[in-house]
């Protein structure tokens, strides 16, 4: 069975054995998670969702990132897991069709403080983990219904846990087999229409992650099919178990993981920078005023997000034509406000947004899931017509970021809430996690005072 050369491959790596590279991959993974969980954190929703939370979970030894009081590991992992997904600004893998790290650091982070270990073996745990996540994801053909978040993930959080654990190679092949069996059944059509119980898949993955692991310690058994079952034949239409090993070793998944800077769905990023391209192109000539019409011809699953009057952030992030039209209003700004408030309702960008049209092309589907191709027409009132293709999107494996922009993105996510000083510090001590003594110190480093923390106090 290919789940049992790929445990046995696990538990054949010591820690410390992986590539350099990976681990240094890993450290800026973790980072970047960890931001995205921190602003995510903020959010309105998720401020009552922790409060109401921390208030009824009792003491415990794990942190949601941003709060002071410790809570049980499972429900951490479970706001943890929540509020990374909320800004749309969390990795990802192209290969595994999803994002891979936010199911992994929210169930680890939890378990490692309850469990205890030092930085080297939390990073071996992460890159292992995410190694079976996009393998996993990139196995299962999920049924065009189902959203990818919360359905392979928990395979790769728990085993993940296995790994920080030591565990051989039977264990972790019974918890590849057992954790398959509590994937999510969960609704594609959810990111489109906006509804938010698409933020909680993620951490309902992270929750299953820690009871997976929890199950296995107590002497629970997966059925020897799971993989199959539930992938190829319940939530998925295929299964193709020669993912789990192909390039086994040679190839770390991690290190092929993508990183984002626009501030919603990634399907509309390749459209985003072929506008970035033009109007660098074309200093001053993009408003507005002067955009007669904007054609965009992109692989089908782009052209889905077709929504150009979208009432809330979240149907805001997964709508490529308000995605376009916000970008041009905010001079090209396409972070945090260009997807929420006044934004939202700016008639400018209404209007705007009603002017795109969308063009499925199949021949660029056949790129997938390397490359998502998009192409952009900008049609001016003056008659001049502006084109870009972007055959690569950038953060992208063939495209990568520099540090300095990195760098740049957690700062803007974390000095917020954290103070430049200590954020500042948070960003040393996640890139440094490998020298950590106690992983521990790296939870405390998110854990500036939040809001909700008073709000508690003041409850009790």
């Amino acid at each position: 069975m290919a789940s049992i050369e790929l445990s046995n491959f696990l538990a054949a790596q010591s820690v410390g054995s992986l590539p350099d590279a990976v681990y240094a991959k890993s450290a800026r993974v973790l980072a970047d998670t960890c931001a995205a969980i921190l602003a995510g954190a903020q959010e309105p929703e998720m401020q009552s969702l922790a409060a109401a939370t921390l208030i009824a979970g009792g003491a415990g030894p794990a942190t949601a990132l941003g709060h002071v009081r410790q809570i049980e590991a499972g429900q951490a992992a479970f706001l943890n897991g929540c509020a990374g997904v909320f800004l749309e600004l969390d990795e990802g893998s192209a290969a595994s069709k999803g994002h891979p790290a936010i199911h992994i650091v929210p169930p680890l982070l939890a378990w490692a403080e309850q469990e205890g270990g030092d930085g080297a073996r939390f990073l071996h745990a992460l890159a292992l983990g995410y190694e079976v996540a996009t393998r996993t994801g990139a196995g299962a053909s999920l049924r065009p219904t189902m959203h990818p978040h919360g359905v392979w993930g928990v395979v790769g959080g728990a085993a993940a846990l296995a790994v920080f654990d030591g565990a051989d190679a039977k264990e972790i092949d019974e918890t590849i087999r057992l954790s398959a069996s509590m994937a999510l059944a969960t609704s594609r059509p959810s990111m489109l229409e906006g509804a938010t119980v698409r933020n909680a898949y993620t951490g309902l993955s992270a929750q299953h992650a820690i009871q997976a692991r929890r199950l296995i310690k107590a002497g629970f058994t997966g059925d020897k099919g799971a993989l199959q079952n539930v992938f190829g034949a319940v939530i998925g239409s295929a299964w193709d178990a020669s993912a789990l090993t192909s390039g086994l070793g040679a190839d770390w998944a991690i290190a092929e993981g993508y990183f984002k800077r626009h501030a919603c769905c990634r399907y509309n990023h390749a459209a985003l920078d072929a506008l970035e391209d033009l109007r660098m192109a074309n200093h001053g000539d993009i408003t507005p005023e002067t955009v007669e019409q904007i054609d965009v011809r992109a692989y089908t699953m782009a052209t889905e997000l077709d929504d150009a009057a979208p009432t809330n952030m979240l149907a805001a992030k997964f709508s490529l034509p308000f995605a376009l039209a916000t970008a041009i209003r905010r001079d090209g700004d396409t972070w945090l406000d260009a997807f929420r408030g006044d934004a939202l309702t700016d008639p400018v960008t209404q209007a705007l947004a009603k002017r795109v049209s969308l063009i499925a092309d199949t021949e660029m589907d056949k790129a997938l899931p390397d490359n998502r191709i998009s192409e952009l027409t900008i049609r001016l009132k003056s008659g001049a017509v502006l084109t870009k293709r972007r055959d690569i999107t950038g953060g992208d494996p063939a495209e990568p970021f520099d540090d300095a922009l990195l760098d740049d993105k957690f700062l803007r996510l974390t000095t917020p809430l954290l103070g430049q000083g200590a954020a500042s510090q948070a960003l040393q001590i996640a890139m440094n996690a490998r020298a950590l003594e106690d992983i521990r110190s790296l939870a405390s480093a998110f854990t500036r005072r939040a809001a909700v923390s008073d709000q508690v106090e003041a409850a009790e």
